[in-house]
């Protein structure tokens, strides 16, 4: 017996209703079978999530035969998305520098953590006007939150990202997945936490001090506080709830569950930002110490 899914990106336009037909939880069967209709501009978040939960899958022991509907796209071929799903497809193009654009679609290690978050960085530097004491923050933050996945989520594929510049719409896109213990199952590892609830778990995750004990707990909070003054949009998915600040406003909604957690910024490319915005009279030492030494980063 197999399981056959289509996923229709001509449909299936949210990542809520994407993850709903992907709740890994309820795909049982060891054979898997994944049609993907794709369209010629796709929702790079939505892939992102695709390709994590292929490799989930594959992960756990599951037989995944995958096919798509066009291999000929050639944005998908250049951001790796035809490769990461084993799909072999001929390039007929060259493929320029990346840096300062985007990220391909990438698997996050312990090994090139740093380098992922300096990509980020560059893609920031390249694309905003940002101080050099905004950059130490950004610095932290990005290192907060995907060091997050190899210290809190026992992810067994570890985590993926993409980023994208979008200069006519004005923002860059960040997106950051792991298949993990989840937001919830690792705040409640902290004895204080023991009683809260998913819901609790996730609104608190982005305030500050919360942590499940191995950490300072305070990586998603400045995260927050970053997109908040930029006006920007912060999507939290993880477990069964989704959580949205967008017009610095809070948004929590149930979801299909989701194994780990999916976050997607999208970060205003004009819109300045100041570091006491941020974090107030309490700066790291961490920030303090990139500021001292971002002349000679790269």
């Amino acid at each position: 017996m197999s399981q056959q899914l289509v996923i229709n990106f001509n449909k299936i336009t949210t990542v809520e209703q994407l993850i709903s037909l992907l709740s890994l939880k309820h795909l049982s069967y060891n054979n898997i079978r994944i049609h993907v209709i794709l369209l010629p501009f796709n929702n790079i978040t939505l892939l992102l999530i695709l390709v994590a939960a292929v490799k989930y899958l594959v992960a756990m022991g599951k037989n995944v035969s995958i096919d798509v509907n066009d291999t000929g796209i050639r944005y998908l071929q250049r951001i790796n998305f035809y490769r990461e799903l084993g799909i072999d497809v001929d390039e007929c193009f060259s493929r320029h520098n990346s840096v300062g654009k985007f990220i391909e679609i990438s698997r996050v290690t312990e090994e090139n953590s740093l380098e992922v978050v300096n990509k980020i960085l560059r893609i920031l530097f390249t694309n905003m006007s940002i101080s050099d004491e905004i950059s130490g923050c950004l610095n932290y933050c990005f290192w907060e939150m995907i060091d997050n996945i190899q210290e809190h989520a026992d992810s067994i594929i570890g985590g993926y990202t993409v980023v994208q510049r979008y200069p006519k719409k004005g923002y860059i896109e960040i997106n950051i997945v792991d298949c993990g213990c989840g937001i919830y199952n690792s705040l409640i590892k902290n004895p204080k936490y023991h009683d809260f609830s998913e819901d609790d778990a996730i609104q608190y995750c982005v305030q500050k001090g919360y942590t499940n004990g191995s950490g300072m707990g305070n990586g998603l909070f400045h995260t927050t506080n970053f997109v908040k003054d930029n006006c920007g949009v912060f999507d939290l998915y993880s477990g069964n709830k989704h959580l949205c600040i967008s017009n610095k406003e809070t948004i929590l909604s149930d979801i299909s569950y989701w194994q780990g957690v999916i976050l997607s910024l999208k970060i205003m490319m004009n819109n300045p930002v100041m570091l006491t915005q941020i974090f107030g009279d309490d700066i790291p030492t961490s920030v303090v110490e990139y500021n001292e030494c971002i002349n000679d980063l790269w």
